[in-house]
């Protein structure tokens, strides 16, 4: 019998916290998929995600609070997709790239 070697399957998103530790922005990710053009061509895929947040120092400093995007996850690493696959190839060139590790871990 020939037993297929181990894949990803499947993939978990974690995501920011609107009530973080000390000295950590709070923040939220909006999550972009691939949806509502029909129901026989929509895969409803994850494509992309942002994470925003809120500046706890800079808003007392203004007297207001400003949400702001930090980042769009496709652009600032790289991925082609967010399929499962992909998102393990992320994970090795992390294991591998120590800066590509410190900036996603920022």
């Amino acid at each position: 019998m020939k037993v297929d070697p181990p894949r990803p399957t499947g993939s978990l998103y974690i995501s920011t916290s609107v009530t973080p530790y000390s000295y950590v922005n709070p923040g939220y990710k909006v999550f972009l998929a691939d949806g509502a053009r029909g129901q026989n061509s929509s895969t409803w895929e994850i494509v992309d995600h942002e994470t925003w947040i809120y500046n706890v120092t800079q808003a007392n400093l203004a007297g207001s609070p400003t949400l702001f995007k930090e980042y769009s996850a496709k652009e600032a690493f790289g991925l082609k997709s967010f399929r499962p696959q992909d998102l393990y190839d992320f994970v090795v060139r992390m294991a591998v790239d120590n800066n590509l590790f410190q900036k996603f871990y920022r």
